[in-house]
C-alpha cells in the first residue's frame, strides 16, 4: 500500500494539501496530485484534505474496499475527500463540511478542486446570488459562490461524476428524534454527554504534537480546557487569545483567559488581533477568505502565530449544543436568529445603487431566504427549525469556512465538539435541554466547576471599531478603488462604492431608508405595530420586516468583493 508521508500519528491520518481534477464528459481523468494513500493495485486512490480519527490508512484502504462509497459513513473527521475507484470518481464531505470543494463545468470538462482559485473562474460569470448573499450575510449560504457556473459540495454528501453529469446523495440526514420520556432520562443523558465531550477531545489529542487551543473566556473552549488538564491531564498544552493590544484590558476575553489558563499551570500568549493596516486586511482578507468566509478581525493575530511556527494542532470550541430560545413564529426571526439576512439586510445600499441593481440582488435574498425556509417545511417545532438551520447553514458555511482559512494557517484545527457521536446524541436531545444550551452548560459546570467558578468577560477586547477605521482611512480606500478595476464594476461601479464611502446618496432616499430602518426596528419589537405598518405601508417592497446591515460592515464585504475580483489588487 502507498503510504502518506505526512502522517505522523499511526493513531489517525493527516494531510494537507491543494487537489484540482478534470473530468471529460467521457470520464477520463486528468491530475498532477501526488496521491495520499493508494491500495496495492492503486485501484483505490484516496486524496485527502484534513484529518480522519478512527481509521489509519490500511483499515481506510480495507474498509472501501470491502463496503465500498458506503463506507464514508463510518468516518469520523475533518476532512474532504476525493476518491478514485478504478475509473470512478468521488468528492467525501464530513457531515458539517469543515472543509470545503467546488466544482464547475466548462467546456464538457468537470473541473474540481478544494481550492476555488484553481478553478477556472475567468470563464465563469458573475452570480448576483452570490455577490447578494455575500453582502447581506458575510458568508455563502447553500452551494453559492461569487460565480454562476461554480457551486460548493453539499455537506455530508458524496459527489460523482460520470458521462458528464453530476449525482449528489447524501448520506447522514441530521433529523430529531426524542422521545416524550426524555424528560426523566436527563441524569443518564449528563452521565451519556459527559463522556462524549471527553472522548471526543482525546480522539484529537497527540502527546507527542505541539498543540495549543484558542482560549476566550468562553463556555466551549474552557469546557475543552477543563478535559485536557483534569481527564486527559495533558502536559504540552498552550493558551493563545488575542486582543487589541499585547497588555489586554481588565475582564477582557483575553484577561480572563490568562487567568482559565493559570489555574490549569498551562502558558499562556496574547496576540495583537490588528496592527492597523486596514488595506493591507482588506487584501488579506479577501486572499485567504475567498469571499466565501466570514471576514477576519484578528487575522494579523493568525498571521503572527502562524510565522512563529511554534504550534501543528490547534484546538476550538465551536459546537451544537442548542442556540436561542426562539419567541417569535415568523420566517424573518427564525432567520436572524441564526444570523441569516435577506432583502432588508442591504437597505443602506439603496442610496448608493442604481435602481435595476438593488430590485435585482433584493430579489435575490428573497429567493435565497425561501429556499433556505423551505429546507425547515417538514420541521413542526420552532426550536428545532432553529437548531437544524444552525447545523444546516451557519456552522456548515459560516464557522467552518473561518476555520479553514485563517486558523488552519496555523496547523491542523481540531474541533472536538463537532464530533460526530455529539451530533447524534443532539438528535434525542428535546428543545427545552436545547434552549440556550442549558443542558450542556449544566453538564460542563458540573464536570469543572473552579474553572467556571471564574466569571466571563465583559467586553472582548479584540474587536475593532472599523466605522472609525473607514472613515480615518478613507483617502488610502479612494485610492484604492480609483487604481484598481474589477470585475465587480459591472454589477457596482466604483462611483457608486465610492459615493457609499462618502456617504453621498440620494438625499430622499437616504431619509426613506433612515425612516424605515427605524420602522422595522419597531416593528421587530412589537407585533401590533409591525401588522399596522405593513397596512399602512402597502407599496411592495417599502416595508419589510427584517434587520439592516450596519454601513460599515457593507463597505467591508464590498471591498472585499472588489478586491477578490480584481487579481491586480490581490497581486499587489
Amino acid at each position: 500500500m502507498e503510504k502518506n508521508e505526512n502522517n505522523i500519528n499511526s493513531s489517525f491520518i493527516r494531510n494537507k494539501g491543494d487537489f484540482v481534477f478534470m473530468i471529460s464528459h467521457k470520464n477520463e481523468l486528468i491530475t498532477l496530485n501526488k496521491v495520499t494513500i493508494a491500495s496495492d493495485s492503486r485501484k483505490i486512490r484516496i486524496f485527502l484534505n484534513g484529518v480522519i480519527y478512527n481509521n489509519n490508512e490500511d483499515q481506510l484502504i480495507e474498509g472501501f474496499q470491502s463496503q465500498g462509497i458506503d463506507y464514508i459513513k463510518q468516518i469520523e473527521g475533518s476532512f474532504v475527500i476525493f476518491l478514485m475507484v478504478g475509473t470512478q470518481f468521488y468528492i467525501l464531505t464530513d457531515r458539517v463540511n469543515s472543509k470545503k470543494a467546488f466544482y464547475v463545468f466548462i467546456e464538457n470538462v468537470w473541473y474540481v478542486s478544494n481550492n476555488i482559485d484553481a478553478l477556472p473562474k475567468d470563464k465563469c460569470h458573475l452570480s448576483l446570488d452570490g455577490i447578494a448573499c455575500y453582502l447581506a450575510n458575510g458568508a455563502m449560504f447553500n452551494d453559492l459562490t461569487l460565480f454562476q457556473e461554480i457551486r460548493s459540495a453539499n455537506r455530508a454528501s458524496v459527489t460523482s461524476f460520470v458521462n458528464g453529469q453530476i449525482s449528489v446523495q447524501s448520506y447522514w440526514d441530521f433529523k430529531f428524534e426524542y422521545s416524550a420520556g426524555s424528560i426523566f432520562q436527563q441524569s443518564q443523558y449528563q452521565k451519556e454527554l459527559e463522556l462524549l465531550l471527553i472522548e471526543s477531545v482525546k480522539r484529537r489529542y497527540d502527546p507527542a504534537l505541539k498543540t495549543a487551543i484558542s482560549l476566550s473566556s468562553g463556555y466551549d473552549s474552557r469546557a475543552i480546557l477543563g478535559i485536557l488538564r483534569n481527564k486527559i491531564i495533558a502536559p504540552n498544552i498552550s493558551c493563545i487569545s488575542y486582543a487589541l493590544t499585547d497588555n489586554p484590558k481588565q475582564d477582557t476575553d483575553a484577561d480572563v483567559a490568562k487567568e482559565l489558563s493559570a489555574q490549569c499551570g498551562y502558558p499562556h500568549q496574547v496576540l495583537v488581533s490588528y496592527k492597523g493596516n486596514l488595506i493591507d486586511q482588506l487584501k488579506n482578507n479577501a486572499k485567504e477568505g475567498k469571499c466565501l468566509s466570514n471576514f477576519c478581525d484578528e487575522l494579523d493575530a493568525w498571521h503572527t502565530l502562524a510565522a512563529s511556527n511554534q504550534f501543528s494542532e490547534l484546538f476550538v470550541g465551536d459546537e451544537f449544543f442548542g442556540w436561542s430560545n426562539l419567541a417569535q413564529e415568523s420566517k424573518e426571526n427564525l432567520l436572524e436568529s441564526v444570523k441569516i439576512f435577506g432583502a432588508s439586510g442591504i437597505s443602506r445600499l439603496e442610496p448608493y445603487l442604481s435602481k435595476k441593481i438593488y430590485h435585482q440582488l433584493r430579489q435575490c435574498l428573497n429567493k435565497l431566504t425561501d429556499d433556505i425556509y423551505e429546507k425547515t417545511n417538514a420541521i413542526p417545532d420552532d426550536n428545532d427549525k432553529e437548531d437544524f438551520l444552525y447545523l444546516d447553514q451557519r456552522i456548515n458555511h459560516v464557522l467552518m469556512p473561518w476555520r479553514e482559512f485563517f486558523s488552519s494557517q496555523v496547523g491542523f484545527v481540531h474541533n472536538p465538539f463537532m464530533d460526530g457521536t455529539i451530533l447524534e446524541f443532539m438528535q434525542k436531545l428535546p428543545p427545552h435541554l436545547r434552549q440556550n444550551k442549558s443542558f450542556y452548560l449544566k453538564t460542563i459546570k458540573y464536570m469543572f466547576p473552579d474553572l467556571f467558578s471564574i466569571n466571563k468577560a465583559t467586553s472582548s477586547g479584540h474587536e475593532v471599531n472599523w466605522q472609525e477605521e473607514l472613515q480615518n482611512q478613507k483617502g488610502s480606500l479612494i485610492l484604492l478603488i480609483q487604481d484598481t478595476d474589477s470585475r465587480l464594476d459591472e454589477v457596482i461601479s466604483k462611483k457608486e462604492v465610492m459615493d457609499l464611502i462618502n456617504g453621498k446618496g440620494s438625499i430622499l432616499t437616504k431619509i426613506k431608508t433612515f425612516t424605515l430602518t427605524k420602522l422595522q426596528l419597531l416593528g421587530r419589537k412589537n407585533t401590533f405595530v409591525d401588522k399596522l405598518l405593513r397596512k399602512l405601508l402597502t407599496v411592495p417592497g417599502l416595508y419589510q420586516k427584517g434587520s439592516s446591515i450596519p454601513r460599515d460592515k457593507l463597505i467591508l464585504r464590498l471591498f472585499l468583493i472588489r478586491i477578490y475580483l480584481s487579481p491586480s489588487s490581490l497581486d499587489n
